[in-house]
């Protein structure tokens, strides 16, 4: 994958990130260790695309500057986990 230089990377079907949404922690949802029960999925909003085509994707597929900024944006006081 190539990261772009403001942290968003091109997956491997080319498409961009436009920006992380929200973050919720995986209750074993799938097959895998992406998937595994208490891994932290970050709901991905892509270029070109709606908030309703916006997909969960782990951690570990995402670029660490753009986790990193979430993060850090994040107010820990208001925190929202989104289940689904």
């Amino acid at each position: 994958m190539e990261e772009e230089a403001d942290g968003t990377q091109l997956g491997d079907g080319r498409w961009m990130i436009d920006r992380l949404l929200a973050v919720r922690i995986s209750e074993g949802m799938g097959a895998g260790d992406v998937f595994r029960k208490g891994a932290r999925l970050y709901k991905v909003l892509w270029q070109g695309f709606s908030e309703d085509e916006a997909t969960w994707e782990p951690k570990s597929k995402l670029p660490g500057k753009l986790v990193a900024a979430f993060e850090s944006e994040r107010d820990p006081a208001s925190s929202k986990r989104v289940r689904q």
